[in-house]
Parts: C-alpha cells; structure tokens; sequence
C-alpha cells in the first residue's frame, strides 16, 4: 500500500476514485480568522456551507 499525501503533505485517509473531484480551499490559510454557526457559508469559500446539525456548536477557522 502507497501512502498518499494531499497537497497540504497530510496523508489522505482514501485515495480519489479515478476521475473523482478533490477539493481543496487555499483561502482557508489567508489569515482571516472566523467562527461560522449552524447554516452559515465561509464568506471566503463559496462552496463550504457548515451544517453540523446542532445550533450551539459553532466551526472556528484560525486562518492558518
């Protein structure tokens, strides 16, 4: 088994299925630290919507 590491250098749990869509967000390192809520969209990555299905638990992104 070949270990694989993303583009971070962290080492990917599975690997893509072949043709599969990887995602990563390079604006999550910007240096704007945030704290998103139940429902909310990080207003620096249009396609990461927060749903953790509790209202109290909130998801704080460092920025680093």
């Amino acid at each position: 088994m070949t270990m694989t590491l993303d583009k971070f250098g962290l080492q990917q749990i599975c690997d893509t299925r072949l043709g599969g869509l990887e995602w990563y967000c390079d604006e999550w390192n910007n240096g704007q630290s945030r704290i998103l809520q139940e429902g909310d969209h990080d207003p620096y990555d249009s396609r990461f919507h927060y749903t953790c299905g509790q209202p109290n638990v909130g998801l704080k992104i460092d920025g680093t």
